[in-house]
């Protein structure tokens, strides 16, 4: 092989390794933007997929990780969603929102005690966020300290006072607490906001 075509072939070598890196990240971006899509339309399975193709191209993106940690979610898939949210954090641990899905997930997998650590450090992080308060309330009253979850349920509600769902969970705090008065007043504001379940519960425990 003549020498003059071997320098070539080197050289086109070096040049084509030097550009897979950027071909990676561009098929990356292209399955990421994808599994928005996806997800926007509701079609979680063909999210994770694409997010999942996505990070086979590149495991480097917390944001990817992420979302596909939500699609796994909302499928319920909370196993598979903590693994994402724990990638995530790995790579990129300064946003509050990984920290808070994997609390909910921990909830929803009903251990309360470590969903309590990721909500403190999402409320450390973004201390006036009235939805990691009111996460955070939920894990305090499953784990039986309604005082502690009012506290975090007054606070969303002085955040945000038209959402039933906090007026509806301070409430029930309040019944186990042997509040009557101030949990039907919490179920009737919950009720006249249109929060689930509220009317039952005002009937059960207020009327």
């Amino acid at each position: 092989m003549p020498s003059r075509f071997i320098f070539f072939y080197l050289l086109s070598s070096i040049l084509l390794l030097s550009t897979l890196p950027s071909l990676s990240a561009q098929t990356a971006l292209q399955f990421a933007k994808q599994g928005k899509e996806y997800a926007l339309q509701g079609n979680y399975d063909a999210a994770i997929q694409a997010y999942e193709a996505s990070l086979r191209a590149n495991r480097h993106q917390g944001h990817t990780h992420y979302y596909l940690g939500i699609c796994y979610f909302e499928t319920e898939q909370y196993e598979l969603a903590i693994r994402s949210f724990t990638r995530a954090i790995a790579i990129y641990a300064g946003d509050p929102l990984y920290f808070d899905f994997r609390g909910r997930c921990l909830a929803r997998l009903e251990k309360y005690s470590e969903a309590l650590d990721d909500y403190d450090t999402a409320v450390e992080m973004a201390p006036l966020n009235n939805q990691f308060r009111y996460h955070r309330g939920l894990s305090w009253a499953a784990l039986g300290d309604h005082k502690e979850a009012i506290k975090d349920f007054d606070f969303a509600i002085s955040q945000e006072h038209r959402v039933g769902d906090y007026y509806r969970s301070r409430g029930m705090c309040k019944i186990a607490l042997g509040d009557r008065t101030g949990a039907c007043m919490d179920l009737q504001q919950a009720l006249e906001l249109h929060a689930f379940n509220a009317k039952y519960l005002l009937k059960k425990h207020c009327q």
